[in-house]
């Protein structure tokens, strides 16, 4: 039976299966009383919205997780946002390849897409570095949490401490954006080491596996050239990208908000507090100051980054550095009259420019009608602006988790259809657009060319 369903689907069919799977039981979890405060069942939209938002690493919280799970819920929580975060493929070859056993063909397709990688070469040692760097990663962050956490007066417990180490260090790695305190990161608005740390992990799990294992295989020590290795032109291009929006949402931060929400800071203060809305809230989703007292201009410049997201691959949402570059690289093809698209003196096949196109477009189609069906769901709510409306789908379709905190006022219809913005902006519109298409056997004819006008 499982074959004849792997023929019969397309892999990103399958992908889509397990993934709804997934959150159907994340759900089904959130909803037991072992799970829950009050210690009742909580069968309903909230535990199906927590759990899209834990296996979707989001961020946004309709409930108020601090003081509705227990800290059993609170467990659930970081194990699927971790399963989230690493990729449900990813984490289900690795337990394949330590028992010994071979992907099938569809399986490897799915999770080298869940990685980021165009083939299935080397995918084993992809596999095996990911979850390496991973668990890597998010154990030191833990330790070094959970001493700042203790030693810098936010815990007296060090066990409380180390705990609270290990879920902000899965939080912040995956890009979850989910937070055991109320006002998100607020509290450690003034701790500055813990905001470093926190830029620091978001940073990386936003640049994805493909470019960590590359970049890792560097050996800047061997004189001989040959050996030495080179970034890949995705590296390159991620780590400029990153670089560039990160700068520049700084400065933009900086400008817009040193006189308004970061007024009453310090010197310093108003510093990192740019520095850590450029670097966590353009994939991370945390905050150390409330997003609803950010400007308007800087609302709009946050969705426009929270559009762009992270790498591919990585734990980050949004469209995609690489996406972003492909269409400026376009754009300036077309400007100079030139027909094909060149990045870094390479050129870029029409493949990889359409797939960038086809992103680009069903990202914006889906916020659209996001905004759209929220906005007659909430439209007797006359505490929720428009500006509100917008920011919630841009972050639950890009998966970034920032709210101007609309999000426990939400009717159960808004909350649906913003369940369904996170799942098709975590699996990716490529994967929606092969998931909907049907198979086919048939020979596509080439049909005489004609000139059509546009524009």
């Amino acid at each position: 039976m499982r074959k004849k369903i792997e023929k019969s689907l397309h892999p990103q069919q399958l992908f889509v299966g397990i993934f709804g799977i997934t959150m159907l039981l994340g759900a089904l979890l959130l909803s037991m009383p072992f799970a829950h405060v009050d210690g009742a069942w909580h069968f309903g939209m909230d535990s199906l919205f927590i759990a899209t938002n834990c296996v979707c690493v989001t961020g946004l919280d309709s409930v108020g997780i601090s003081s509705e799970f227990t800290p059993w819920g609170i467990v659930i929580i970081t194990i699927l946002s971790e399963i989230g975060g690493l990729g449900i493929m990813t984490i289900g070859a690795a337990f394949f390849y330590i028992m010994g056993r071979r992907l099938s063909a569809s399986s490897e397709i799915m999770t080298s897409r869940d990685l980021g990688k165009s083939n299935t070469l080397g995918l084993t040692g992809l596999i095996r570095s990911a979850v390496i760097f991973a668990l890597s990663w998010e154990l030191v962050a833990a330790i070094v949490f959970a001493g700042l956490f203790y030693f810098n007066g936010h815990e007296t417990n060090l066990d409380i401490a180390f705990l609270n180490g290990i879920f902000f260090s899965i939080m912040g790695f995956c890009n979850a954006g989910m937070s055991i305190h109320s006002s998100s990161l607020s509290s450690y608005l003034n701790d500055y080491s813990v905001q470093i740390v926190f830029m620091v992990i978001a940073t990386i799990g936003g640049l994805g596996f493909v470019v960590l294992k590359n970049i890792a295989s560097l050996n800047l020590r061997e004189k001989n050239p040959l050996k030495r290795r080179r970034l890949s032109l995705h590296a390159r291009v991620v780590l400029i990208m990153t670089t560039i929006i990160i700068v520049s949402t700084f400065i933009m931060t900086y400008l817009l908000e040193r006189n308004g929400a970061f007024a009453n800071l310090t010197p310093n203060g108003k510093i990192f507090a740019s520095a850590f809305h450029a670097t966590v809230s353009r994939n991370a989703g945390f905050c150390t100051i409330p997003t609803n007292l950010l400007s308007d201009a800087t609302l709009v410049w946050t969705m426009l980054i929270m559009f762009i997201g992270g790498a591919p691959g990585s734990t980050a949402g949004g469209i995609k550095v690489t996406t972003l570059a492909v269409i400026i690289a376009t754009l300036h093809s077309a400007s100079i009259d030139r027909r094909e698209t060149i990045i870094l003196k390479r050129t870029i096949s029409n493949i990889v420019v359409r797939d960038a196109l086809v992103i680009l477009n069903v990202y914006l189609l889906t916020m659209f009608l996001g905004i759209l069906l929220v906005s007659i769901c909430e439209v007797g709510a006359s505490n929720i602006t428009l500006k509100d409306i917008a920011f919630e789908v841009v972050s639950a379709t890009t998966t970034t988790g920032l709210s101007t905190g609309i999000t426990t006022q939400l009717t159960s219809w808004s909350k649906f259809w913003l369940v369904l913005c996170m799942f098709c902006g975590r699996l990716g519109p490529l994967t929606i657009v092969m998931t909907l298409a049907r198979r086919t056997t048939q020979f596509y004819n080439k049909y005489p060319e004609e000139n059509l006008t546009v524009g």
